[in-house]
């Protein structure tokens, strides 16, 4: 969960409670709440369902609305570690993924090879 460094939830992240997000808003991509994993592994299991979601088409526009206290976001760490200057965004405890891309026999895109590189290198 990323809010701003001062908010409450960052006290301590592994404790989600509905006290926490009752008058929150949670800003996610216009994605299915069925396949957002903030919903699905987190706050359906604990109860502690948002007071409102909303869905924003770009991870900046999440970040702004983070920084300005207007919303709490799940936002990927990847997209937090890129950010310079995160404007006082404290990334919490997350979620961790995996991704499992595919292609298909005999094609083997030039971006991908670098995909491939960067992956390896990061996972250590």
């Amino acid at each position: 969960m990323s809010c701003l460094e001062s908010h409450s939830e960052t006290q301590d992240p592994s404790i989600v409670q509905q006290s926490h997000l009752a008058g929150e808003t949670l800003v996610t991509c216009p994605v299915a709440r069925e396949r957002i994993e903030i919903y699905t592994q987190v706050l359906v299991p604990a109860g502690a369902l948002p007071g409102r979601h909303r869905t924003v088409e770009t991870t900046d526009l999440i970040l702004r609305l983070v920084a300005s206290a207007r919303a709490v976001s799940a936002t990927p760490d990847r997209l937090l570690q890129d950010e310079p200057d995160r404007r006082g965004i404290a990334p919490g405890s997350g979620l961790p993924r995996s991704i499992h891309p595919g292609l298909r026999t005999g094609e083997r895109p030039e971006y991908f090879s670098g995909f491939i590189h960067l992956a390896r290198r990061v996972r250590g």
